[in-house]
């Protein structure tokens, strides 16, 4: 039974694929094709007190990582375009949190809205009661 309506949710796990087929291929490209010859001697281990200096760096994830991770998305959207019950509540839970999100950005804009009118208002007063520019720097700074 194969899901055939599309879904933006796997438009964005097509695009997440890709990505990570990019990246591992590159990935791929930079690791030596040379494999250590059979007998050779292990290589010498670091002077005491040496930093050794990594090839990648700690936030990359390795190519066995990106390997996992590409095959999981592909059993997820897999899983998603088999299963036709399964892809609306997987929608209808992230619009949940969508919405959710939402409603906290409009709440936090309308406080900040809020608050800087009343601010505004608070120093348009004060500065009017000052009578004007030259009564300010009278009033801030008496002769």
């Amino acid at each position: 039974m194969a899901q055939t309506s599309s879904s933006p949710l796997l438009a964005d796990i097509d695009r997440a694929i890709a990505r990570i087929e990019a990246e591992a291929r590159t990935l791929q490209a930079q690791v030596p094709t040379a494999s250590p010859v059979r007998g050779a001697p292990p290589p010498a281990p670091a002077a005491p007190g040496a930093v050794e200096k990594q090839a990648v760096p700690a936030q990359t994830p390795s190519l066995e990582d990106l390997t996992v991770f590409l095959s999981r998305l592909k059993q997820m959207k897999e899983w998603l375009q088999e299963d036709e019950r399964l892809l609306p509540i997987v929608d209808d839970h992230i619009s949940q949190h969508v919405r959710a999100a939402e409603k906290r950005t409009n709440a936090l804009n309308l406080q900040l809205a809020a608050i800087t009118t009343l601010v505004g208002a608070l120093l348009g007063w004060l500065l009017s009661s000052v009578q004007g520019p030259a009564a300010l720097l009278a009033h801030i700074l008496p002769h």
